[in-house]
């Protein structure tokens, strides 16, 4: 039963890959998504450059003229607090023994994972599973290779907070009860697959997004393979998610504004 992964340039992907293999499975390819890769396929012009140098100070500059010391003080908490979970997510992985890329497999890097090469790759491997770790949105041209379907993890208790960082509305909301893990099948509409597997995690007064993230990459980590296993030996039974509560969230719906008010409010206990 051949495995497909797909997942981003981290060390998180490259650990799940070690993973699947310390348990014996047969994966067959590693599909890498990284949209730097498009910017290395053109020939960058010399105002894209010279935006590349001068952007980065000029952000630096404008905040410093136009956020108050809160302001500052607040997004500068959050830098330390990604710093911080970025670290105990990494001592994970060292204690795992995980370093780099596992031994004799295939890996593709790709700007994206629609891209009509990786279809092909991803066919020719005639793949009963894909697994998920980390990537854009999957078309429907992908999901319908593998034989017993696609799995994904998503750092929420579905049905509630689906799409991009959880742990940032849950917090910013102030809703708790649904922090967690869950392995899912995906479909084409964005994180409503079926149940496979859910974890919650305990929380603190007071908890951090960053801090959460940590916990439940740590919680993926150690419940992934298991599930897989589990799947592909027919002992789960997939479960549909009832209806949400909460909006479907984008990336780019958490704006400077939010993450300023979040932490200015997390400084003030």
């Amino acid at each position: 039963m051949g495995i497909v992964l797909l997942t981003n340039r981290s060390n998180r992907g490259e650990a799940l890959a070690h993973l699947i293999k310390r348990a014996g499975l047969d994966l067959s390819l590693v599909v890498v998504e990284d949209p730097q890769l498009r910017h290395t396929e053109v020939q960058p012009s010399p105002m894209h450059r010279l935006r590349t140098i001068i952007g980065p100070f000029y952000r630096f500059v404008r905040g410093q003229l136009t956020l108050s010391a809160t302001q500052r003080k607040a997004l500068e908490l959050e830098r330390e607090c990604q710093q911080r979970a970025n670290r105990k997510v990494d001592d994970h992985i060292a204690q795992l023994n995980i370093i780099g890329r596992p031994d004799g497999v295939e890996y593709l890097e790709t700007p994206s994972l629609n891209e009509a090469n990786v279809v092909t790759a991803i066919a020719k491997c005639k793949p009963s599973l894909c697994v998920v770790l980390g990537t854009s949105i999957i078309k429907p041209r992908i999901l319908a290779i593998p034989s017993m379907g696609t799995i994904n993890a998503h750092t929420s208790i579905l049905p509630e907070y689906r799409g991009s960082r959880s742990e940032f509305w849950q917090c910013y909301n102030e809703d708790f009860s649904h922090v967690g893990i869950t392995l899912h099948l995906v479909e084409p509409s964005v994180d409503t697959g079926s149940i496979l597997f859910q974890q919650k995690q305990e929380v603190d007064t007071g908890p951090e997004p960053f801090d959460l993230r940590a916990n439940n990459t740590i919680a993926t980590l150690s419940n992934y393979v298991p599930v897989i296993i589990q799947y592909l030996n027919g002992n789960l039974d997939p479960r549909p998610q009832g209806e949400s509560k909460t909006p479907t969230y984008r990336f780019r719906d958490i704006t400077e504004e939010k993450r300023i008010a979040l932490y200015t409010r997390l400084i003030g206990r």
